[in-house]
Order: structure tokens, then C-alpha cells, then sequence
């Protein structure tokens, strides 16, 4: 059996040859305060080089290697900067089609505008999910609708291969497409191919009255018998941001996209409770650079945050996570979801209204980053009282409000009836099925 850390090499060589050159989606740029130091090395025999410079504050060190060739010395200068590549030194974007988001000046203008003059309690309706529900109710994919303002709810589902819509057991024939799932798509490397498994499923999410899907997963796959493993793409992170971000692209050509679960989750059995020790470097260039690449190149209009706690905090209430690493170094722009129920650490829903219980884990999440609690208005139930008492300030739950707001005008999905981006090709006839 090959070393897992063999087989990673071996992964990303493969990707490399075929996105021959592909660079980073974002190269960070860093400055050497103490000044370029000179590296040298040897291409014999095939071995990897690497050149550059790190003087006259342009310096770039890429890693390369010809398989023969000897490297020469790297220059020294004081106050260099360096530019970290990917592979290779191609100038050109190997997704043309993933520019990113462009806020619509008119649509965040409008969203702020809504936001400030809402009330506290219909912020606290868009920053959460339905009522809290003391029956066993699962119908748990929508938000409310704000009849009163005209905004509609979101209407999620899940479905990393396909449209899931028997979830809610509602008796209706709910038939959708099942593509392959997500693991034997990532084997195939196709990102045009992924591409256009997003726009079939946003046009069956859009034909189904739905506007966000709980899709892509890009968890990275650590062991085969993780319970989720057909879910996401492979273990490489590259791979995942690559394939996740053509998945995003032709998806939010109808609807918005959910990209999970945030971050480093990586295990199904106590999830909730797991805690994932990870370096800062390792934290970055492993487990979050596929989550910037598809919030940067496909623009992706939500990110959920985990059940499992990273360095001994919960995701829904990190605020390296969320806003640290997501917001301020990745460039996010759309809004946080938590995982259902996550803010608790569990998966199992409780009938209890925490109360005032909840304010600490209320406030840490709001203060964190964390947007909007689902799938109940369970811990955020407290956010109006929380503004009362003067444990969190009303601007913070404008600046949440604004943000789910503006994803809302971005799709349409704001909107009681002619929701979606464009009009869906496909219709569903919830009676027949053939």
C-alpha cells in the first residue's frame, strides 16, 4: 500500500500535468523583513528545484524542475517579497468561466438599506431558521417567509448528487435526477463535466421551488469508511477547490450554492465533539485553501460551518474560521450558515428553548462571524433580548442581516413568486413519474 503522503504527491503531480500550469487561484503575497536569503540546488537525476530571488522587493521563488537542469543561486536584497505559485507559471485562468463574485453596488446598497430598518425581530427571522418546534417535525428546509416586508424565505435542500427531495417525507413523488456521486466525478478530473452537473441540478432546485443547495461537499476524505465519503471529491485539496468551484459556477447559473462543512470535519462519529488540532500553516494551505478557492473563483454565495470544534472551539463560534481566515484573508463575501443544529455540537435537535442559557453561545457566534443559525430560531431566538440588554449591539445584526440579504437580491430568491435566477428549463410534476 502506497504512504498516504505518497499518494497525495502523486495526486497533485496528476492535476498538474493535466491543468498543465495551472497557477494559484490567489497568490498570497508576503514580504521578508529581514531580507532575500539565497537558495541554491541541484536538478540532477529529476529532482525538484527550487530558484528565485527575494531582493528588489519582486523577487518570486517558484518551485520548479526540468528533470536535468541545475538551479542557480537565489539573489539577496533586503525587504524582497515573494509570490507563491501552485504549478508552473501559466498565465492564463484554467476556469475562464470562474470569475468570482462582483457585488452588485444596487443590490448590497438595498440590502443595507432593508437591514437598518428592520426591526431587531425580523433580523433575528432572517439570521435563522423556522420556529423553534417542540414536535418532530423535519420539514426543517426553509426559512420563514416575511410576509409583512415580501421577502421570501430561503428554500434549501440537500444533495451533493442530485436534488434530495424526499427528505421532508411529505408523501409526494419526489423523484429528482441521482447523478454519480461526488467521489467517482472527482475521479474523472473534469471540471467542464462538473460544470455542467451544477446546472442541471440548480435547474432542478429551481424547478422544485428551492433556492440554496447544501452543495458542495469538500470535506477532505481521510479514511474510506468516513460515512460520508461518496459525498465529496477525494482527499486532495486542490481537487476539491477545482472541481467544487465548476460545481458552484454552473449551480448558481439558477440558484445559490452552500459549500460545507467548514472546517476540517472530517470524521461522522462524534462529530460533534470531535476537536481537530491543527497547526496555523496546515489550518490554511490544507484545510482552508479549497474553501478559497471556491469562494474566490466561484463566488459561492454561503459557507456552513461544522459540528466539530477546531483548536478546542466549535466552528459556528471560531472566529479564526470565520472571520480571520474566511472573511478577512479569503475575501468571502456572502453569509455563514451553521450545520443543523451544530451550534449546540450535536446533530440532534432539542425541543427546549435554552433561554438566557443561550446567550454566551449566542453572543461568541455572533461576535465570531456566524450569520444565521438553522435549521430552528433556537440559540438566535435570544439575539433581540441579547441587543436589549446591551449584550451585542444592533449594527452587528444589521451587518448578518445585510449580508443574507444581499445573496437574496443576488438570486432572486427574495422574491414570493419569479424567484431564481433565470427561468428553469425543466418542469416536476409531483403526480406522475415515469
Amino acid at each position: 500500500m502506497l504512504d498516504s503522503r505518497l499518494t497525495s504527491a502523486l495526486a497533485f503531480c496528476t492535476l498538474c500535468a493535466f491543468w498543465a500550469g495551472c497557477p494559484a487561484p490567489y497568490r498570497r503575497m508576503a514580504t521578508d523583513a529581514t531580507g532575500g536569503s539565497t537558495t541554491t540546488g541541484s536538478g540532477q537525476g529529476g529532482s525538484v528545484v527550487i530558484t528565485g530571488s527575494g531582493g528588489a522587493g519582486n523577487g518570486q521563488v517558484i518551485v520548479s524542475g526540468d528533470g536535468g537542469s541545475d538551479g542557480g543561486a537565489g539573489s539577496t536584497g533586503a525587504g524582497g517579497t515573494f509570490m507563491k505559485m501552485a504549478c508552473g507559471s501559466a498565465t492564463a485562468e484554467p476556469l475562464p468561466y470562474a470569475s468570482g463574485y462582483t457585488p452588485d453596488p444596487g443590490n448590497r446598497s438595498m440590502a443595507t438599506s432593508v437591514a437598518m430598518q428592520m426591526s431587531n425581530t425580523d433580523r433575528a427571522q432572517q439570521m435563522s431558521g423556522l420556529p423553534q418546534s417542540g414536535s418532530a417535525n423535519y420539514n426543517v428546509f426553509n426559512q420563514e417567509d416575511n410576509t409583512s416586508l415580501g421577502i421570501r424565505g430561503w428554500y434549501f435542500r440537500d444533495g451533493p448528487r442530485g436534488v434530495n427531495l424526499n427528505a421532508t417525507a411529505d408523501g409526494k413523488k419526489d423523484y429528482a435526477t441521482a447523478f454519480p456521486v461526488a467521489i467517482a466525478r472527482g475521479a474523472s478530473f473534469d471540471v467542464d463535466l462538473e460544470h455542467k452537473v451544477g446546472e442541471a441540478i440548480g435547474d432542478e432546485m429551481l424547478a422544485s421551488g428551492n433556492t440554496m443547495m447544501l452543495a458542495p461537499t469538500v470535506n477532505i476524505l481521510r479514511h474510506p469508511a468516513w460515512g460520508r465519503s461518496q459525498e465529496t471529491y477525494g482527499e486532495d485539496s486542490f481537487l476539491l477547490g477545482r472541481l467544487g468551484s465548476a460545481f458552484v459556477v454552473g449551480l448558481q447559473e439558477y440558484i445559490a450554492a452552500c459549500v460545507k462543512h467548514y472546517a476540517a470535519n472530517n470524521i461522522e462519529d462524534g462529530r460533534g465533539t470531535a476537536n481537530a488540532i491543527i497547526d496555523e500553516p496546515t489550518l490554511r494551505e490544507k484545510y482552508g485553501r479549497h474553501y478559497e478557492m471556491i469562494t474566490r473563483e466561484g463566488g459561492a454565495a454561503a459557507v456552513m460551518a461544522a459540528y466539530n470544534l477546531v483548536n478546542g472551539t466549535h466552528s459556528t463560534q471560531n472566529q479564526t474560521l470565520l472571520t480571520d481566515m474566511l472573511r478577512t484573508e479569503f475575501g468571502f463575501q456572502g453569509f455563514v450558515l451553521t450545520d443543523w443544529w451544530a451550534m449546540n455540537g450535536s446533530s440532534a435537535p432539542s425541543s427546549l428553548n435554552p433561554g438566557t442559557a443561550a446567550d454566551p453561545l449566542t453572543k461568541a457566534a455572533v461576535n465570531a462571524g456566524l450569520d444565521m443559525e438553522l435549521p430552528w430560531r433556537y440559540n438566535y431566538l435570544e439575539l433581540s433580548g441579547l441587543v436589549s440588554s446591551g449584550g451585542l449591539q444592533a449594527s452587528q445584526l444589521v451587518t448578518s442581516t445585510a449580508r443574507i440579504l444581499e445573496q437574496k437580491y443576488r438570486f432572486h430568491a427574495d422574491k414570493m413568486t419569479g424567484y431564481g435566477v433565470k427561468p428553469s428549463f425543466t418542469m416536476l410534476d409531483f403526480n406522475t413519474f415515469i
